[in-house]
Parts: C-alpha cells; sequence; structure tokens
C-alpha cells in the first residue's frame, strides 16, 4: 500500500488522498502535484510516471495475472474438465480485467463504476470457480500463488472503486 494510481479521465487517488479535477491540481501530503492537459500522474516513492493506459493500473495487472495463471492451470485439464469447470473459470477470470479495462474507457463515473462492480462480480465467480476445482482436485500445488492474488484483489478494486465515487462528489 502506499501507492496511487491516477487514471485515465479526471484522476483519482487510489488510497483516497487526493483527486484532480479537469486539470487542476490539489495539496497532497504537502506538496502540489499537477496534472497537464490529459496526462495523469503515477505517484509512489517520489517519482512521477505518465499513466494513460489500463495497463498501467496496478488492479487491472493483478487481474491479468490471475487470469493467466488460471489459463495456465485449465489448458493442462483432461477434455471434460476442461469443458466443464475449466471454461467458466477462465472465463470468469479473463472478465475480471476485461471489465476494468472497459471500464476504463468509459467518460462518465456511472459507467465506470457499473464496468467495476461487473469486475467484483466476475472476481466472485472465479472464485466460486476456483473452490468446485479445489473440491474436484483439479489444483492443488498453484493453489497458494491464487490465493494470494484472490486476497488482495478484491480489496485494490474495492479501492478503485471508492476513488471512482470520491472523484465524481468531487467533481
Amino acid at each position: 500500500l502506499g501507492i496511487g494510481y491516477w487514471v485515465l479521465g479526471n484522476g483519482y487517488w487510489v488510497l483516497g488522498i487526493g483527486y484532480w479535477v479537469l486539470g487542476t491540481g490539489y495539496w497532497v501530503l504537502g506538496i502540489r502535484y499537477w496534472v497537464l492537459g490529459t496526462g495523469y500522474w503515477v505517484l509512489g516513492t517520489g517519482e512521477k510516471q505518465m499513466v494513460l493506459r489500463v495497463e498501467d493500473l496496478n488492479v487491472y495487472q493483478m487481474a491479468e495475472d490471475l487470469s493467466d495463471r488460471i489459463w495456465n492451470i485449465c489448458i493442462k485439464w483432461d477434455y471434460f474438465a476442461k469443458d466443464t469447470i475449466g471454461k467458466q473459470l477462465v472465463r470468469a477470470a479473463d472478465s475480471i480485467s476485461a471489465n476494468l479495462a472497459e471500464g476504463h474507457g468509459r467518460f462518465h463515473f456511472k459507467d465506470r463504476l457499473n464496468f467495476c462492480y461487473y469486475a467484483r462480480g466476475s472476481l466472485e465467480e472465479t472464485k466460486s470457480w476456483l473452490s468446485k476445482a479445489i473440491r474436484r482436485n483439479l489444483i492443488s500445488l498453484e493453489i497458494d500463488e491464487i490465493k494470494q492474488i484472490i486476497e488482495i484483489l478484491p480489496k485494490k478494486l474495492n479501492a478503485y472503486i471508492s476513488s471512482i465515487r470520491k472523484a465524481h462528489k468531487e467533481y
């Protein structure tokens, strides 16, 4: 924690510390940060980087990592397991980052929030399919890595949703 991400649109600080609206700056932790034009900054260890792509968002990167890990597990299953649980699990996991990407490209706050809610629903669906795969002995060794992501991703997603809500109130 302690790293904030600005997203395309009217920037928001993920942890709810500061907001940017239409290129104006606000004081955050005693330092004034500026957004110029359509550029939004990532603030972390004192360095500034431009964030213009959804791929630069940590929550999106985690969702992509989760879906890739799930794909690599499911691709090894036999036909029946792939056809029943595998396809559903991969689709649910892929849908998390896909919805984040689609919401990131939307202009209106309500649209952004709705796609974040869809992503959160897909995350819950992914958890349900993972639970079935574990109970049916399809996943064993790989689950520790996935469990770590599954524990952190909802918190990051909820923080991202909160930041959009807070930015909307400021706007």
